[in-house]
């Protein structure tokens, strides 16, 4: 008796994952000292822009933006914005940043675009394509109108004077 085997693969992370770097800024360092010493670098991103963080339980490698051969003097977990457990690289070794500092989040391409969800009512980052020296928007970035523009309030659920639906080419309408 005999038994064919059929491997499929799906290339697509090992092609194009070197493909995208991820942009963020440092919004606050947070540091304690008891019951441990522990450091978290907060950002203005999130997981839910990194979707392989959860999925796959990818970590990538982060870095101080200009500063990629800066040696690291800190350990920190480097986190997201959202009220969910939003640890993007645990136990990053970077250099000592400041808020205001860019984050770069290296070989995020393959998926990330596609992916990325607006967990929180966070708008989506713009896409950048990269040639050279050549820089290109291709996807804007959302705006809060954006992520909202979908969004419809059954009329029996209004409150009186409710919008009930608002965005880009939709007619405001209010419940009386």
């Amino acid at each position: 008796m005999s038994t064919a085997v059929r491997l499929e693969i799906e290339p697509g992370r090992s092609v194009y994952g070197n493909a995208g770097i991820h942009l963020c800024s440092v919004t606050n360092i947070k540091r304690q000292s008891l019951p441990v010493a522990y450091t978290w670098v907060e950002t203005d991103t999130s997981e839910a822009y990194l979707p392989d963080v959860n999925l796959e339980r990818n970590r990538w490698t982060v870095c101080a933006a200009g500063r990629a051969t800066d040696q690291a003097t800190i350990v920190a977990d480097v986190v997201g914005i959202t009220c969910g457990f939003d640890v993007i690289v645990p136990g990053a070794h970077i250099p000592e940043v400041r808020a205001g500092d860019i984050l770069a989040f290296m070989d995020t391409g393959a998926y990330q675009d596609a992916n990325a969800t607006n967990f929180n009512a966070l708008p989506r980052p713009a896409t950048v394509l990269v040639t050279g020296d050549q820089a290109e928007l291709v996807k804007r970035a959302e705006t809060i109108d954006d992520v909202f523009a979908r969004d419809r309030i059954p009329q029996r659920l209004a409150q009186p004077g409710q919008i009930l639906a608002a965005g880009p080419g939709a007619a405001l309408r209010m419940r009386r």
